[in-house]
């Protein structure tokens, strides 16, 4: 799916043949900045499950 409008991402996303997603793999360069707030997204999301 190239960028998908982040700039500098890379994505890809897979369904199995029912349509649901199998795979979601966001891929950055090393020490990027965007890959640093998609961590912290992640990681607050995990932190709270009421807010996800």
């Amino acid at each position: 799916m190239g960028e998908f409008g982040i700039s500098g991402r890379r994505f890809f996303r897979k369904d199995n043949p029912e349509g649901i997603r199998t795979h979601h793999i966001h891929t950055f360069t090393v020490g990027s900045d965007r890959v640093k707030r998609h961590i912290a997204f992640r990681d607050y999301m995990v932190a709270h499950p009421e807010d996800a």
